[in-house]
């Protein structure tokens, strides 16, 4: 069928080329001249690089391609000084092509009568899906590699996704050449994409192999690659996917090696060992498993080979098949955040890190508005499969919202006996210490982990927990880690998390550069003053601060929005917001400015994560504890002239600015802070001490 539509497809450009002028034809057949001067460079580096992988195989087959490639290059010099007689034979060639002309028509005749149709071997059309955004200098290579296949019986599927470099006229171009080239758009517009994700199911939706194999537009297929899995699975009715070798060449570095991993079924539900350009299945498999997630703008060919991998055996076939080369700014793994996508692409799967484990946290109350990593280490554990229950120290304490977790607000030592836990975790350094005094004075064997946070940091205090002998860990930020001096085992270098959940990436779309947005507890230490002076600074942006009321101080609010009166600044004041609509407006604003008077110990900001994480550019203050927190994916200023003159300059920046910084915000965010990020590795540490006991 699709041999049979690519013949009427030529058919019909015969019948057009006939009533064209002699010239033209003229032009087409020096061009065809210029194309195999083409396929025997391409044979050229397909030799070249089979040369390089021989020489992790045998010497002998090294010498045997050294000499093919040395007769392939003396045929590639005749093909040469043939063109260029062609060239100088033009006029010749005219008187030819009236006589060839009537020929052609006969020829065109045949191919609608279905003469000359059929496939090359017994299985039939490949469909090659190639994705293209901006790659105008190689799509052109990876085209021809497909153009110049020995197997002939093939359609190639490109799928433009908003280009605007010139692409598509390459494309129009290629199409027009051979009608075995078909081009689709996705919509995508020029800023933003519909994704690869999105244009390989359009390309596959078009599609009408038997076998399908997939192309990206900076890589190529060697020209004996089709032909090899059309053989594979021509001879093998039972094989429905297969993998083959391929060379990798990095352009920064000039470096190559050969992925040839075998490591298939059990390893990648952790990694990634299949790449797409080496992959092929069957087309009918799609119906199994599904076709690619467009949610997922990177890692969509791993989510597809993981779900193939799940139902079918993937064969490795020991040939090279293609070349891929790395280095790229405007590849996707430059370009999309791989920890946002890798959270997707886990939330896939049930996870059960923490199957099993029965935890009871301890909290001055719960749940709260302002101290959201509470929160957040509590949804990651749970989704890791561990069942987590609360206690509270202060029982009288109205909640803010509902909470699907126990509370206990009996004591903590009616709460141990009523949970039953295997550990006892606490955020605070003081009530930590109280909560392991308390259960050690009862006789209670429970372990207990603290997590230390900023303000009430002191090294005295963290050396009085590790001298209680049922505190089994205590955990803080790396920079806090770092000033004690101290190396014991039971220190854990630990992040804060954030709801990874409600805390997402936003549409460049969505975002609005000038409204600038700070949010916290109200407490002078968070140095309000320097956001209002900033907006005085800045009157063309918009300026919001969320505070909640800090808990038994609630009087400083009215202080702060007092003292906001009198600076006369252009600030709104929102009180008590709750999570889901400061997950909104994080995703609306275009910067987060963090202050922070420097008086206590700086921790490590859970709004920094959810700022990041929400494709926001963030803004922090340089001092001690900052710049160790943030990294290199916020901007640090000095004082209020300072920051303003940054919100100024970020609000300027041009689209390719604003998405590389955003971008690589987001991938930190969701790499090392997200809720079930944190949640393992503090699962894996528990076990690794002894704290729990391991599955």
């Amino acid at each position: 069928m699709g041999a049979e539509r690519v013949a009427h497809r030529l058919a019909r450009r015969l019948r057009v080329a006939l009533g064209t002028a002699s010239l033209d034809e003229t032009r087409a057949q020096l061009l065809e001249a210029r194309h195999q001067v083409h396929l025997l460079q391409l044979a050229v580096d397909e030799l070249r690089d089979q040369v390089l992988v021989a020489r992790h195989e045998s010497i002998a087959q090294q010498t045997h391609l050294a000499e093919a490639l040395e007769a392939i290059t003396t045929h590639l010099g005749r093909a040469e000084i043939t063109a260029a007689r062609a060239e100088r034979t033009a006029d010749e060639t005219l008187q030819t092509l009236r006589t060839t002309s009537r020929t052609a028509a006969a020829v065109a005749e045949l191919v609608d009568a279905g003469a000359l149709s059929g496939p090359d071997s017994g299985l039939g059309l490949v469909s090659v899906i190639m994705p293209v955004r901006n790659r105008a200098d190689v799509v052109g290579d990876a085209i021809d590699s497909v153009r110049f296949q020995r197997y002939r019986d093939w359609e190639l599927i490109i799928i433009d996704d908003g280009s605007s470099d010139g692409t598509l006229e390459i494309l129009d171009s290629a199409a027009e050449a051979d009608p075995r080239i078909v081009v689709r758009r996705t919509g995508g517009g020029v800023r933003r994409g519909a994704g690869a994700s999105a244009a390989r199911n359009l390309g596959l939706a078009e599609s009408a192999g038997v076998v399908v194999a997939y192309l990206d537009s900076d890589n190529r297929f060697t020209s004996g690659y089709l032909s090899r899995i059309a053989e594979a699975f021509d001879t093998d009715e039972e094989l429905q996917a297969t993998v083959a070798q391929q060379l990798v060449v990095d352009d920064r570095t000039r470096t190559w090696w050969l992925r040839d991993d075998d490591r298939l079924a059990s390893d990648l539900a952790h990694q990634n060992t299949v790449d797409l350009n080496a992959f092929a299945h069957r087309s009918s498999l799609l119906d199994r498993v599904g076709t690619f997630d467009e949610s997922l703008r990177r890692l969509g060919d791993w989510d597809l080979i993981r779900r193939v991998s799940a139902v079918v055996p993937i064969r490795r076939l020991a040939t090279l098949g293609s070349i891929y080369r790395s280095g790229r700014t405007d590849q996707i793994s430059s370009t999309e955040p791989l920890g946002w996508n890798r959270h997707l692409l886990e939330r896939k799967r049930p996870r059960h890190d923490a199957e099993g484990l029965r935890i009871l946290a301890v909290e001055w109350h719960y749940p709260q508005l302002t101290e959201s990593y509470v929160q957040a280490d509590i949804d990651g554990l749970v989704a890791l499969g561990a069942h987590v229950e609360v206690a509270t120290t202060d029982p009288g304490t109205a909640a803010p919202y509902p909470t699907d977790q126990a509370v206990h607000r009996d004591g903590v030592l009616a709460a141990v006996a009523a949970a039953d836990p295997d550990v006892v975790l606490v955020h605070w350094l003081g009530i930590g210490d109280t909560v392991a005094e308390e259960l050690h004075e009862a006789g209670c064997a429970v372990p207990v982990v603290v997590r230390v946070h900023g303000y009430e940091h002191s090294a005295d205090g963290v050396r009085s927990l590790l001298a209680r002998p049922n505190v089994a860990a205590v955990e803080l930020p790396a920079h806090l880690y770092a000033s004690l001096g101290t190396t014991d085992h039971r220190l854990l270098v630990r992040p804060a998390a954030f709801q990874s959940d409600l805390f997402t990436p936003a549409s460049p779309f969505e975002v609005e550069r000038d409204l600038v947005v700070r949010a916290g507890v109200a407490l002078p230490t968070k140095d309000y003053r320097l956001f209002f002076d900033v907006a005085r600074r800045c009157p063309d942006h918009r300026f919001v601060l969320c505070m909640a009321p800090a808990h038994t101080r609630e009087e400083l609010l009215d202080e702060i929005v007092a003292l906001r009166d009198e600076l006369d600044a252009p600030v709104e004041v929102r009180r008590s917001v709750p999570r889901h609509e400061m997950a909104e407006l994080m995703r609306r604003a275009g910067i987060y400015l963090h202050t922070h008077t420097g008086e206590q110990p700086f921790g490590m900001p859970v709004s920094i994560a959810e700022a990041l994480a929400s494709s926001t550019v963030v803004l922090g203050p340089h001092h001690g504890g900052v710049d160790d927190t943030l990294g290199p994916f916020c901007m640090r200023y000095g004082d209020a002239a300072d920051a303003a003159r940054q919100v100024l300059e970020v609000t300027a920046w041009d689209d390719a600015t604003w998405d590389a910084h955003v971008a690589r915000g987001i991938d930190a965010a969701f790499t090392h802070c997200a809720a079930e990020v944190v949640a393992a590795s503090m699962v894996e540490d528990w076990r690794r001490l002894g704290v729990v006991p391991r599955p």
